[in-house]
């Protein structure tokens, strides 16, 4: 049985007064077919249209997710260049501070290493975005790290012709004790008077083990009445002299020749000094400098970067503090 029959079509025939089939002609089935075709164009590409709008907008949510994604990653990524710049710039510290000057070689310009390749002009970019700038961090990272790899390899070939000078460098800490006290200005303990601390102080307790820090020749020992107690005072016959104070006991000789990392006497707390300790102080051509320089066998660089900025902290305050204790001026 047929459900769906297609009924015939009729016109009215005027001549013969009935109604006569309709015959449908190639034209007539042309137009339908034409219909029907433009139909499921017309719906189909509606449907295309739909679902690439639809694919478009998975898609941007998928973009979106993945840069996200790689915008945290970056950031994260910063953070460990954060760290790996602080210990670049403290090698570079100490590299132009100590390495390079006891060697007689000329420090590397600050504009040359924070420029990297190119030159600081490579680095004036106008594009601000975190990927760019991640990029110059990276470029500027690894033109540092080549710097120091090459300072380090002249620095190296230097020390080795220069072998006698380098033993008789004062290069390691000459007690085991904490560093309690900086180069620099700082108010006396005891006199409670703004001067320039021309040593380190090391807090250690009475016959602590004093050592050489480099080979030398013993040039005085005893007490004298000048605030450091009983001291001694080494010339390692390079330029550079050390003075170790407040001893309770030295245990070499005016003219006794020492070995780095000898014994020369035991802290205490003779002299004007509010508790045992050490003075330690470096000169190079009979000027103060900085011990803290000295002790690369001993300090990480973190710890000396640290204590660098300590350092500073601490002298800008006692500049300050020096500043408003003075009587104004008109």
């Amino acid at each position: 049985m047929k459900i769906f029959k297609r009924r015939p079509k009729y016109h009215y025939d005027q001549e013969t007064c009935t109604y006569v089939p309709v015959r449908p002609t190639g034209a007539s089935i042309a137009r339908k077919i034409g219909s029907s075709l433009l139909f499921v164009l017309v719906v189909g590409a509606a449907a295309w249209f739909g679902f690439d709008q639809f694919l478009v907008g998975i898609q941007e949510q998928v973009f979106q997710k993945e840069q996200s994604q790689l915008l945290t990653q970056l950031e994260q990524a910063n953070v460990t260049l954060d760290q790996y710049e602080a210990r670049l710039e403290a090698y570079y510290q100490r590299t132009n501070s100590f390495y390079r000057p006891v060697v007689g070689e000329a420090q590397i310009p600050s504009s040359y290493w924070n420029g990297g390749r190119g030159g600081s002009s490579r680095y004036d970019q106008t594009d601000t975005s975190l990927p760019n700038k991640t990029q110059l961090r990276i470029e500027r990272i690894a033109h540092q790290i080549e710097l120091l790899r090459n300072s380090y390899a002249l620095v190296g070939e230097e020390a080795a012709s220069k072998e006698t000078a380098m033993r008789n460098l004062p290069s390691i800490m000459p007690v085991n004790g904490e560093l309690i006290s900086m180069y620099g200005m700082r108010r006396h303990p005891v006199t409670g008077r703004h001067k320039l601390h021309e040593g380190v102080d090391f807090a250690c307790g009475i016959g602590t083990p004093i050592y050489a820090p480099g080979d030398a020749l013993v040039i005085s020992t005893g007490d004298i009445a000048n605030g450091y107690g009983i001291n001694v005072n080494l010339d390692h016959q390079n330029g550079y002299k050390t003075k170790f104070a407040h001893l309770s006991r030295a245990v070499v000789q005016i003219g006794q020749r020492v070995k780095r990392g000898e014994l020369i006497g035991y802290s205490g707390n003779t002299g004007l000094s509010t508790g045992p300790h050490l003075h330690y102080e470096v000169s190079l051509n009979d000027v103060k400098i900085d011990p803290i320089d000295f002790f690369y066998q001993d300090l990480p660089p973190r710890e000396y970067r640290r204590l660098k900025l300590d350092k500073q902290d601490v002298t800008v305050q006692v500049l300050k503090e020096k500043l408003s204790d003075s009587p104004a001026m008109d």
